[in-house]
């Protein structure tokens, strides 16, 4: 090697150093500028608050009704992967739509349906569901959305997710009182707080005929993946909620996509029903709970579909 080679290497090295540098400076400064983003943006609900609905004249529910009722994850109408362009949402939400009107439930639970999100490219399906509701079933729903995920950018995987705005979609036939967002606990930190699920209960009130008992439908998802912490503590506030509706002598419906047991359930007010990620009042008869063989295409997960008599 010349004197002029030995000179040269060095500086080719010092140069290559630098540039690295520079390198991981910059993807710095846009990872601490990112998470200024997400913290000032951050989705913070109240604990609970009401959710808007808009009645259309159903008849309300009386005691000896029979009700069928559907939870689905529709895993924002993905088909079980990513969704590869719009037609393939609509066609997916199309086929979640026609599968649900063909099992015609009275009360139909959806979770993860998204409003607007970058993975659904950006169609408003609940919106896109009630419409084909309507227009190619005949089917007139009252709907009540709550958000369980509101993210301006999430960052993975590769590429990344970015905007996703989700959550629970109930949709009823019976007339319905009131809805409610409330809000489960959280024990995610911070930054996987700014980009994760604000898990909450989307609570729907139903009056009963000749009677002042309500007819109380639960909507849920919790995150299989928490925390042991954070399961206890979901756990503990859904089982507290379900358990002081059932001693009022409300008629309890739940259902959706949850991780927990509830084994410290009082067996005398509520029944659960793992097979169908179901729990119910016992004033209420359950004639079947099972898992649908279809609409896995449409959704990459199986519909719950739930019959059962108000006593």
């Amino acid at each position: 090697m010349t004197e002029n080679q030995e000179k040269t290497v060095p500086k080719r090295t010092k140069k290559f150093i630098k540039r690295g540098i520079s390198v991981i400076l910059m993807i710095g400064v846009l990872i601490a500028a990112m998470l200024e983003v997400l913290t000032l943006t951050e989705y913070r609900p109240p604990e609970r608050e009401q959710v808007a609905i808009n009645n259309f004249g159903w008849e309300s529910a009386k005691p000896g009704d029979s009700l069928k009722v559907l939870s689905w994850q529709i895993g924002f109408a993905a088909g079980g992967g990513k969704a590869a362009d719009e037609e393939s949402v609509r066609s997916n939400l199309s086929g979640i739509a026609r599968e649900t009107a063909q099992l015609d439930p009275d009360v139909v639970f959806l979770q993860e349906v998204d409003r607007d999100a970058a993975r659904s490219h950006r169609i408003d399906e609940m919106i896109e569901l009630v419409n084909v509701f309507i227009d190619e079933h005949e089917l007139d729903f009252t709907p009540a959305f709550a958000y369980n995920r509101s993210v301006l950018f999430v960052p993975y995987p590769i590429p990344p997710t970015g905007l996703v705005r989700s959550g629970l979609l109930t949709l009823t036939r019976k007339q319905m009182e009131s809805a409610e967002r409330i809000q489960l606990p959280n024990a995610d930190k911070w930054p996987a707080r700014l980009v994760g699920f604000k898990h909450c209960l989307l609570v729907e009130r139903l009056p009963v005929q000749n009677s002042d008992r309500e007819l109380v439908l639960i909507n849920l998802q919790t995150d299989a993946g928490s925390s042991s912490q954070g399961k206890s503590e979901q756990e503990k506030a859904i089982l507290g909620f379900l358990q002081e509706e059932a001693d009022k002598g409300n008629y309890v419906i739940a259902a959706g996509e949850f991780d927990q047991t509830f084994s410290d359930a009082d067996g005398s007010l509520l029944k659960y029903y793992p097979e169908g990620g179901c729990v119910l009042s016992s004033n209420i008869e359950v004639r079947s709970c099972e898992r649908k063989k279809t609409g896995s295409e449409y959704a990459g997960h199986e519909p719950v579909l739930l019959e059962c008599v108000l006593r």
